[in-house]
């Protein structure tokens, strides 16, 4: 009868800890379900073409903040202030970064929305910012123009609600 008693306890044991398993193996797959599917739950489905657009607005207007952040670093407020290396430095590093930069945005954009027209045409003055290191006034418009670029863009990406499915985190202007 003892023998009996603790095998039907075993038994009673191993069915309570397959229970045990089995709830938490469900809880876990609802979790996974629900993390993973909590767009199409809320009725937001992201349309792919919209993803990858914000993620290339995204890299252009970060390739163009670090760039624009280098150069105020390196150029002062008052060009006639930079040392001849500053100088070199952008005509050999600076420029020629815009300019693929450019070709680059030339070739991806084929449909220009608001944010791309505007974020070729800031870059097409930040070239030109380049070419003429010593113009204090088309510097500070140029770096203007690329800091409200660049937030149209994030604004943009923001409105369309996609920021936290991009590949990337945005690179901001740390320039006045």
């Amino acid at each position: 009868m003892l023998r009996l008693w603790s095998a039907l306890m075993g038994s009673l044991k191993i069915i309570v800890l397959a229970g045990i398993v089995g709830v938490l193996s469900m809880l876990v797959s609802y979790m996974v379900v629900h993390t993973l599917a909590k767009d199409f739950v809320a009725g937001k489905v992201i349309d792919p073409a919209l993803l990858r657009q914000a993620n290339v607005l995204r890299d252009f207007s970060n390739e163009l903040a670090v760039l624009c952040n280098t150069y105020a670093q390196r150029i002062p407020a008052n060009p006639t202030e930079a040392s001849p290396h500053s100088r070199s430095w952008v005509e050999k590093v600076v420029r020629p970064e815009l300019q693929f930069l450019q070709r680059r945005m030339d070739e991806v954009f084929q449909n220009d929305s608001t944010e791309s027209a505007q974020l070729e045409a800031t870059v097409a003055r930040c070239a030109a910012m380049a070419r003429h290191p010593e113009d204090a006034a088309l510097r500070l418009a140029a770096l203007e123009e690329a800091a409200a670029t660049i937030r149209l863009v994030e604004a943009w990406i923001a409105a369309e609600g996609v920021e936290k499915r991009l590949s990337r985190p945005a690179v901001h202007c740390q320039f006045p």
